[in-house]
């Protein structure tokens, strides 16, 4: 359901891998709807407190199988982790969407919510990623 969100990059095993040992972080959780005997929307989401937001959710996957759409699955979802949020102390509910997701982007405005930052990414070459921390890291400590 949720490796519709990212096409090509993993397996299905590369991706019950990691919702596995996503499942087991604190704050981590899973939720999703059936129709027609099979799983068609689900979201996962954590409970956390950051500098920046304080106590905080955040959707990182959202999803609803294209031929479920306009269902209102999406937003028994949303609806469902706002609902999370608020019982758990939180103040913001927030989520990252990807530039070509168009539709969605609507469908978040439509519920409520709005731009308010930009989401930088830098891809770290697999010859980094063992290295040692660089001298900049250093150079703060």
């Amino acid at each position: 359901m949720l490796t519709q969100l990212h096409p090509g990059r993993l397996d299905e095993a590369g991706f019950l891998k990691i919702m596995l040992r996503l499942q087991g972080e604190p704050g981590y959780r899973v939720a999703g709807i059936e129709a027609d005997g099979r799983v068609v929307a689900c979201v996962a989401f954590r409970v956390t407190e950051t500098l920046s937001y304080g106590r905080h959710i955040c959707i990182e996957e959202i999803a609803t199988l294209e031929a479920y759409r306009g269902r209102g699955f999406g937003l028994a979802l949303m609806d469902y982790v706002r609902e999370t949020g608020l019982k758990s102390g939180c103040s913001v509910l927030h989520l990252n969407s990807g530039l070509a997701r168009t539709e969605a982007r609507r469908f978040y405005h439509h519920y409520g919510m709005a731009i308010t930052s930009f989401h930088f990414r830098m891809d770290i070459p697999v010859a980094l990623r063992s290295s040692s921390p660089s001298s900049l890291a250093n150079a703060q400590e």
